[in-house]
């Protein structure tokens, strides 16, 4: 069996992450028709009460928007449970603990959950400080608990930092449940406590709070300066979204990490950058009261240029100080392409922490640092000029959407698109061009990560046909690329694998999957036809009549079928780019074998692509016409002159009403 029938899960402390960790999971599963169980233990009544009530307030909203169906909604209070002793999360494959944090309660609840729990179960703790093996140290056995620290939302935020086990290591299992319930996971070093966003997020709070209290500017004016630079609702709107409720903020967990911070960095030896997280009295005075009161409105009292000139140059400082901290610390096991994503994710930030430095340029950033005031940023002219936090990477250049890392002699690539599904765009394709030219002789193979939701039709729906053309002719050589590089590029593929993110699979000389994959061509329903490749290559790889069927209805194919077509060489339940590793080097070692490609003609019967076989058509019949013409003349040509066959079907589709229709709320 690829997917078990129902799996079980529990949440320990229902506050604002807890109730948003269990809704925003189990939609997100019900959405995929994946049966999940989740069993909530909270003792106190209260937050009973305002989870229940806010669970119900989530759902209305859903149904009000189309977004959920009755069926799902009710289906809520079957699958959601409340429970009166942990003793009932026995069978559960993974718990998160997401009680107050509190050290001490946090280590019992741990130990007790390592006690009750089946020996192959995790213990998912969402502390925003604590490192596992802080929060172990009274259990059993410390290496089944783990960090899954989400950020807010919790139900909607697609990032999670995943800190490792007491030995440090990550755990493909918890790859696994993250990417079940749709969260790109960061892996985190537990080197550091608050590990890398709340390490940013703190100095970030301290130094706005600090240039209030400092009488430079006011809340609302240091709120929406930051607003607009960066975005993600301003410094103190962030702060007090992070407290979850109205009329609270979040200004409790930036003090605890402070000190928390504070601590560690006075320990270690870095007395300068220890003073940069010291608590401003403001903070604690302030306590859990939000920081912005929609009720006062918010007065619109412009900064001088003098304030401008202190605001801009003591957060620019900070946010410059704590991407080389978080960089240079190795907090980020992935370092850069890792803290882009981030940054930008996590922060809902206009643009990425590196990209936004790169806006800046170093000579200004050097130039604000050096002009910087003690009394603003305490500490920072030394903890800027310590080589500890300088590192030998270059930290002035700007994100990218797809990264390279190397392990074992193997290349491994992964598109870092999390809030478009890492659909494809002119970005991503000349990105994946350049890593595959760069890529070092002395490596013995590729893993391409293509769990990709297709091709990114916001970008492509605007282009005329100039553009457009231009477009599926970069695409395609990025496949050509693929197919005839000089050692075996294996497509690890963990989640939905859709249009583009198929066409880029089939390109690769092997498939691993893991239980969540799934493939289908969607873009046939949009007034389009697959561009790179999909039309005239998928029917090389199997029956050629069941590829028709995908293109013609839109069915998708899950595990268990592609591992009968062959189109996918192994299947597993834990991480694909893994098992594509294992692959490369047992091709390397001679025990197997990549599997054989067809690109010369196929015959294809006259009655195989009839577009009235499976009753009344999905698609429009301009389309399905122009897909039939495809279809059957691509494959009875060489893949290379298809190609070009193909490319001619999309310019024929894009002239349609049909293509008009479907891709208008894109171009919006």
């Amino acid at each position: 069996m690829y997917i078990s029938t129902r799996r079980a899960f529990g949440v320990v402390g229902l506050g604002t992450i807890g109730r948003a960790l269990a809704f925003g999971n189990w939609l997100s599963a019900t959405r995929q028709g994946i049966a999940v169980t989740f069993r909530l233990y909270e003792l106190d009544p209260q937050q009973r009460a305002q989870a229940d009530g806010w669970f119900a307030g989530q759902l209305d909203k859903l149904l009000g928007k189309g977004k959920v169906s009755e069926a799902q909604a009710a289906a809520f209070f079957r699958d959601v449970q409340w429970v009166d002793a942990l003793e009932v999360l026995a069978d559960c494959e993974a718990v998160f603990e997401a009680i107050v944090e509190k050290l001490e309660p946090k280590q019992e609840v741990v130990a007790q959950l390592c006690r009750i729990l089946s020996d192959d179960a995790l213990v998912l703790c969402t502390s925003s400080g604590y490192a596992p093996a802080v929060l172990a140290a009274k259990a059993d056995d410390p290496t089944r608990v783990f960090g899954y620290h989400p950020f807010s939302p919790a139900d909607r935020n697609l990032i999670v930092e995943h800190v490792g086990s007491d030995g440090g290591e990550p755990d493909c299992e918890v790859f696994g449940i993250a990417n079940l319930f749709g969260r790109q996971t960061i892996h985190v070093n537990p080197s550091i406590p608050c590990f890398a966003g709340n390490t940013f997020f703190t100095l970030y709070c301290l130094t706005a709070a600090r240039l209030v209290e400092n009488g430079v500017a006011t809340v609302a004016q240091i709120n929406r300066w930051t607003d607009d630079e960066l975005g993600g609702s301003g410094v103190f709107g962030a702060l007090d979204f992070t407290g979850g409720e109205r009329g609270r903020s979040g200004t409790p967990i930036i003090i605890n990490c402070a000190e928390l911070l504070h601590k560690h960095l006075g320990e270690t030896g870095c007395e300068a950058a220890a003073k940069l997280f010291e608590v401003p009295a403001i903070m604690r005075d302030r306590g859990s009261r939000p920081w912005l009161d929609p009720e006062a409105g918010d007065p619109d009292v412009p900064m001088t240029e003098s304030q401008r000139e202190i605001v801009a140059g003591t957060m620019r400082t900070a946010v410059a100080w704590a991407h080389r901290f978080i960089l240079s610390r190795g907090i980020l096991v992935n370092g850069f392409s890792d803290w882009g994503l981030l940054s930008r994710i996590a922060f809902a930030f206009k643009t990425s922490v590196p990209d936004y430095l790169v806006q800046i340029g170093s000579q200004s950033l050097e130039d604000a640092a050096q002009a910087v005031l003690p009394e603003h940023l305490p500490g920072m002219k030394e903890a800027w000029n310590d080589n500890r936090f300088l590192g030998t990477e270059d930290f002035n250049r700007p994100s990218s959407v797809v990264e390279s890392s190397e392990f074992d002699g193997i290349s491994i690539i992964e598109i870092f698109r999390p809030d478009k599904r890492n659909a494809l765009n002119t970005e991503v394709i000349e990105g994946l061009t350049r890593l595959l030219e760069e890529i070092s002789p002395e490596c013995i193979g590729v893993v391409l990560d293509c769990t990709v939701a297709g091709a990114d039709v916001s970008e492509f729906a605007a282009l005329d046909e100039e553009g457009l053309e231009a477009y599926i002719t970069v695409g395609q050589a990025l496949m050509a690329k693929i197919r005839e590089f000089r050692m075996p590029v294996v497509a690890a593929i963990s989640g939905p694998c859709l249009g583009g993110g198929l066409e880029l699979a089939n390109a690769c000389h092997a498939r691993m999957i893991g239980q969540l994959a799934r493939i289908a061509f969607p873009e046939t329903g949009l007034g389009l036809i697959p561009g790179f490749n999909g039309t005239v290559d998928t029917a090389r790889w199997w029956n050629p009549a069941l590829v028709w069927e995908m293109l013609l209805t839109g069915r998708s194919l899950e595990p268990a079928e592609l591992m009968e077509t062959g189109w996918a060489h192994t299947f597993t339940t834990g991480d694909p780019i893994g098992m594509a590793i294992g692959l490369i080097h047992d091709i390397r070692d001679g025990y197997q074998c990549l599997p054989k490609r067809r690109t010369d003609p196929i015959l294809v019967p006259p009655d195989l692509a009839d577009v009235n076989k499976f009753g009344s058509l999905r698609i429009d019949p301009a389309i399905a016409e122009i897909l039939q013409d495809v279809f059957r003349r691509g494959l009875a040509l060489p893949l290379a002159e298809a190609s070009d066959l193909e490319c001619d079907g999309i310019l024929r589709a894009s002239r349609t009403e049909a293509f008009q229709r479907g891709t208008a709320k894109f171009r919006k």
